[in-house]
């Protein structure tokens, strides 16, 4: 029997080329999920932290 390592990589133990790894959907998607994500973490500070800050400093609300 066959493990999935095995499978994927085509031996046991074996390492995953660079190329193919960049080249690979799942780690476009993973790179793409963590650009929403901080890109959506960003704006949510922005907005939650830093305008109230500026607001009170720049207007005197």
């Amino acid at each position: 029997m066959t493990s999935c390592i095995e499978n994927i990589e085509g031996r046991a133990g074996g390492t995953v080329p660079l190329k193919r790894l960049i080249e690979s959907d799942v780690f476009k998607y993973v790179f793409l999920a963590s650009i929403l994500f901080w890109g959506s973490e960003f704006a949510y500070h922005a907005w939650v932290d830093w305008a109230p800050t500026l607001l009170t400093d720049e207007y005197g609300y």
